[in-house]
């Protein structure tokens, strides 16, 4: 029996929780479904971005790779590292493997023996040194060439003519 305008029977009452209940289902039930929505929207997201990041790796390491190819397998002179100003030593080649440096008549062991340390320090730093050949007045061509091959081995070298 209704009392009022507000009073409502046990089963007024049952049907209207049984909407609220149903509504409030509904309504969770499609924040559900869009935070699903979002979620999976995110997700997607995520992935794509992980993949942008994994292609633009690639293509960074494949231009490192690229540039390695371009760099020159000679190592660079001493004197551009500025290790040394110019070059190590002048030496006029007698013969294939005898040469005149600083007024000593060296073999190609003498010279490594005599610049050692030098040597040692462009290995460490990562250069060649440098060093002029001059032929001596009495010397074929083939001469000459021989000891400036010589000379190759250990030092960049570059032929001048004797004054």
């Amino acid at each position: 029996m209704k009392e009022g305008l507000i009073a409502f029977t046990l089963g007024e009452l049952g049907i209207l929780t049984a909407f609220v209940l149903i509504f409030s289902l509904a309504v969770e039930q499609h924040q559900r479904a869009l935070t699903a929505a979002q979620a999976d929207s995110l997700r997607d997201e995520v992935l794509q971005e992980r993949l942008a990041r994994h292609q633009l790796d690639a293509s960074v390491a494949a231009l490192r790779d690229s540039l390695r190819e371009l760099r020159s397998p000679d190592r660079p002179s001493c004197s551009q590292t500025g290790l040394i100003d110019g070059y190590l030593f002048e030496a006029r080649v007698l013969d294939q493997n005898q040469f005149l440096v600083k007024g000593d008549t060296l073999t190609l062991s003498g010279i490594r023996d005599r610049f050692s340390k030098q040597l040692a320090a462009a290995r460490q730093a990562g250069c060649v040194h440098q060093a002029v050949a001059l032929p001596s007045g009495t010397i074929t061509a083939h001469t000459f060439v021989g000891g400036f091959n010589q000379l190759s081995r250990l030092f960049y070298v570059r032929a001048a003519r004797s004054p």
